[in-house]
This record gives C-alpha cells, structure tokens and sequence, in this order.
C-alpha cells in the first residue's frame, strides 16, 4: 500500500524540547537581499538563531566577503538584539568587512533575530548574483569561551528578480502520476506582477519525455478566458501553445495561465522527467515583446513523496530517523514510525523559520514510511545551500531533524 501525495515544504519553528539535537547557533543572511544597479542604502540583516544552544551569547565575531566592486558597504549598525553591548566595532578588509562585538557584563537579547544590518550602495554598473559569505565567525558566552556555530551565506542579486524587476516570470509547477494514470493536470503559471504593462498574449514551447508523457489537452484558466486564439499542437519534443486577445489581455497579475493534461505511459520508469520551456514569448496589446524569465519544471514518477514500505509490523512508537544522505544533493529521505493511525505534518523549513515545503499533511494508516524530498521549494524551485529542517507532528509527537544541502 503507498500513500501519494505532491511533495511540498514548509516552515520550522524552533524549539528546545524538539531541537535540542541541533546543539549550534546559526548565522545567516536573512532572506535574498537585491537591488537594481545604482540603488543606495541597502539593508542586509545578519541573523543570529542560539535557541538551540543553552549558553547566552555575550559576543560575536565575523569577516562579510563580498564583491566590492558591485557593492560599496555604508554602514553597519546594531539591531535590538545587540543594542546593549558595550564593544561594537566595524572595520574594512580587502575581501569586505570584519565585525566584532562583546558585551562587558551584558548578553545578546532574546534567541532570534537580527544582530547586525549591513547597509550597502550598489555600484551603477552592477549586474548578477554577488555571493555574501561568512569567514572566521565566532560566538561566545559570558565567559568568553567559544560555542558552536554553523552559517547560511547569502546572495545579493542586481538587479531584483534577475531582471531589474520588469521581468515575467513563466512557470511550469511541478506534478507527478503512477504508470498508466490519465488525466494529470499541470500548471503553466505567468507572475506579470512586476510589469507595467498588460499581458495580451503568449507563447512557449514545453519540451517533455515523450516516450513517457503523452499530452490529450490544453485548457484555458479563469486568468486566460477571454483571450480569443488559444491554441496548441504537439512538436517533436513536446507541445507549443500560442495564446492571444483582440482586444482582451490576460487578467489578474499572478496564477495559471493554462492547464496541460498528460497522460503517463504504462510502461513509464521511476525517475524525474525535466519539463522546459523553450523560446517562451509575452507580449503587450501593442504585440510589443516583454521581458520574461522562466521556470522549469520536473514531472515525476510515481507520486511517492510518502511511501508506506512496511504495513505487516506495527511499530511501537513514533519515531524520526536522521535523513540520509546528510549532507545531500538535491534528494534525500528519511524513514518515520507511525504506531497509530494518525494525521501527520511533516514541513521544511529554513533557518530563518521561513516554510519552504509540506512533505505530507494527511492522515497516514499505522506503519513504517519512507519520506522524500527532492530539495524544491513549494513552487518548485530549487532551493540554495544551507541547513534546513524537516518538523514532523502528529498527535501529541513532535520531532525535527536538521539537513545540510552542499551544491
């Protein structure tokens, strides 16, 4: 028996009582910093996450390298957190920026948060992603004795969204189907949000397996409905659909724009099957091309991202395994106990608490499972390097397991 579901992530709450396997402070870059090219006074906030150790943290200490040839640094202030430390002091190196802080009988406030924001101009002839990476960082406790520490580097991106933020985004979502299952619906998502213009018509290419994949059908969505030629046909590596209005533009900003309907063959392999676009087009009613940016998708195959592997011995009690591999790229697994039949959460977080993806949140027979996740967001995207946290709760059982992905 297997129990299928999309494999989605989502946010981690930390606690002691379910964390206490994760014995380090974590310093990070709080979410992706961006900017267009030219743009002044940047704020960049440097995290600090210690609720997992139990010592107080009465200093800090970390070298920022950066690009300073895209990236001037202004200032470095302190947050609430480190308002109350007597020693802060920044510094120039050649690579980027050193910080030292301490306190002189006083300790960093609360667990979370931001201890530092680095303000950062950004040089007019800037373009790409501009990597902001930890070097030498320390922590301490009042009696200056070193804990553990593990960092998340971040990127700064010029401009915003890869393009300046005048781009198009085209999507195609994620989906799975078992061998043989007819009717499998796929998103084909448009984010117009951040054009000035209307959208009056579209057109792309999705290059899929053939041998595994068989499209019967295109329909329209409520965001595409009014929209007179709607078309597609099937090329040799895939479908094309070529979407316009005479008169009438693609409504709302964000969503579908179109559904495809795949059948999988019989015979189909497990695996992951890559759906691309290629030559995507938008366009306004002017027939003007827009900017876009794209997506890409993977179709698999079967919809395992819970799969109940033992049924014939009921387990004892709950219990989480450590993933495995660890560190992992992009798929790893990890195996749960369910002793009762029970509703299960299973969510993946990053380490700014932020939800990434929901693996399962169903109510799953009592036995042994085997839980996946292939490192994508909850739009299918692939998520950076760094640690993240997969938080499984069912009843009055909680457990977190914490996961290192190296790219």
């Amino acid at each position: 028996m297997r129990v299928k579901t999309f494999i989605v992530l989502t946010v981690f709450v930390v606690m002691s009582a379910v964390c206490g396997y994760a014995q380090e402070a974590i310093l990070a870059i709080d979410g992706e910093p961006c900017a267009d090219a030219g743009a002044t006074g940047i704020e960049v906030s440097i995290t600090l996450d210690n609720s997992a150790i139990e010592d107080d943290v009465a200093g800090f200490q970390f070298d920022l390298n950066f690009d300073k040839s895209a990236l001037t640094k202004t200032d470095v202030a302190k947050t609430p957190r480190s308002e109350d430390l007597a020693i802060f002091s920044t510094s120039d190196t050649d690579d980027g920026i050193r910080v030292v802080a301490t306190g002189i009988g006083q300790t960093i406030s609360d667990v979370t948060g931001a201890i530092a924001i680095v303000t950062f101009d950004v040089d007019a002839g800037a373009s790409g992603d501009y990597d902001l990476t930890f070097v030498n960082p320390k922590v301490a406790n009042p009696a200056a004795q070193a804990l553990p520490l593990s960092v998340v580097d971040g990127v700064f991106s010029v401009p915003c969204g890869g393009g300046g933020g005048d781009e198009a985004i085209l999507a195609v979502e994620d989906a799975c189907g078992d061998p043989g299952q007819t009717g499998v619906e796929v998103n084909i998502t448009l984010d117009n949000s951040a054009l000035t213009e209307d959208v009056a018509g579209f057109q792309f290419d999705l290059y899929f397996d053939k041998t595994v994949l068989a499209v019967s059908d295109i329909v329209k969505t409520d965001r595409t409905e009014d929209l007179t030629i709607f078309s597609f046909s099937e090329t040799d590596d895939g479908l094309r659909l070529v979407a316009t209005g005479i008169g009438t533009i693609v409504s709302g900003t964000t969503g579908a724009i179109a559904k495809a309907i795949f059948d999988v063959d019989a015979g189909a392999a497990v695996g992951e099957y890559d759906l691309t676009f290629v030559n995507a087009k938008v366009a306004d009613p002017g027939a003007n091309p827009l900017p876009v940016v794209v997506v890409d998708g993977t179709f698999f195959v079967p919809c395992d991202a819970v799969e109940l592997v033992r049924e014939d011995i009921v387990p004892t009690n709950f219990h989480l395994t450590q993933n495995y591999p660890n560190p992992f790229n992009p798929t790893t697994s990890f195996d749960l106990s369910v002793p009762t039949s029970e509703m299960v959460n299973a969510v993946i977080y990053n380490v700014m608490g932020q939800k990434v993806r929901t693996l399962v949140s169903e109510e799953l027979p009592a036995g042994y499972y085997t839980l996946t996740w292939d490192g994508l967001s909850e739009l299918g995207i692939p998520v950076t390097s760094g640690v993240y946290f997969c938080q499984v709760k069912a009843g009055t059982f909680g457990s977190s397991i914490k996961m290192l992905l190296l790219k």
